[in-house]
């Protein structure tokens, strides 16, 4: 088994480029991982899931049993600002081109917002369960 490594060359957000980055911890829901940059001397958040994958960090110790055993693979998907979405679901951003697990949401009236860790573009805020037209969303 390849150990993996506390100090990484990973690309800072400040400097635009690759620098050597230590791994100083996890956040409170295990979906990001920090990294302190040795460039730019701040710190750094990185999905967990693109870490594991990429062997940055070591796999999960957590040992699955029936009873809290998820499926491994789950496909993602498409958002639409008019879909309804649930936390822990995998979704797929045609814009950003890129896939994402909704970290938390925040729903009244129907429709509110979804905090989507994504593989490549990080947190973003996104609107879900619209039932009109975004422009008239924002200009309410």
């Amino acid at each position: 088994m390849q150990k993996s490594l506390r100090v990484v060359e990973l690309e800072c957000k400040e400097l635009k480029n690759k620098q050597k980055m230590t791994r100083i911890g996890y956040s409170d829901d295990r979906e990001m991982v920090w990294f302190r940059c040795q460039g730019c001397g701040m710190n750094h958040a990185f999905p967990f899931a693109t870490m594991m994958r990429d062997g940055l960090i070591p796999q999960s110790k957590k040992k699955k049993t029936e009873n809290n055993s998820e499926p491994l693979s789950t496909a993602p998907v498409e958002y639409s600002p008019s879909g309804v979405y649930q936390v822990g679901q995998r979704i797929h951003h045609a814009v950003l081109n890129d896939i994402g697990k909704i970290i938390s949401e925040n729903t009244a009236n129907g429709h509110g917002k979804i905090v989507v860790a994504f593989e490549k573009s990080g947190k973003k805020i996104l609107v879900h369960g619209l039932t009109t037209s975004l422009e008239e969303y924002v200009n309410q």
